[in-house]
């Protein structure tokens, strides 16, 4: 079970918006991932060559960072994916940055689909309603988390 932590906020996701917001996190849930295994890469390196003691602190100092954002993108997946009725609006709990982190992911992707869906002829204007939808959701959902953190 989660736990919530004090300087949590909370984001509502429109259910038309839930797909492309759940395609963010697990995103953001890759990237976290990856700079988790480059940090654990470089404290290993700095065990083999004993390196000096403070530079090895700052570098367990950026894996314990990058660890943590992970688990904070976790705890975003666990929210977003409890089993309801997919077009449900999901009221989600996290950091100030793993929901800002989600929502730059929702806007790269729904920028992007909308890119896509008007590359080609005939264009699919129903999608590239609902993408642009998308993208102005999620920057207007950063401005009202900014100004909720500020």
């Amino acid at each position: 079970m989660s736990t919530t932590v004090a300087n949590d906020h909370e984001l509502e996701v429109p259910g038309r918006f839930v797909p492309l917001f759940r395609l963010a996190v697990i995103d953001e849930l890759a990237s976290d991932t990856t700079h988790v295994k480059a940090q654990s890469d470089d404290v290993a390196k700095s065990y083999e060559g004993d390196e000096r003691p403070e530079l090895l602190g700052i570098r367990l100092d950026d894996l314990s960072n990058a660890e943590r954002s992970l688990s904070e993108s976790h705890r975003l997946l666990e929210q977003i994916c409890v089993p309801s009725d997919p077009r449900r609006d999901a009221a989600i709990r996290g950091t100030y940055e793993a929901l800002r982190g989600a929502l730059e992911e929702t806007m790269r992707r729904a920028t992007k689909e909308m890119a896509d869906a008007a590359q080609y002829s005939p264009i699919d204007g129903g999608l590239v309603v609902h993408a642009a939808s998308a993208a102005i959701w999620a920057a207007e959902q950063t401005e009202r988390l900014d100004a909720q953190a500020a």
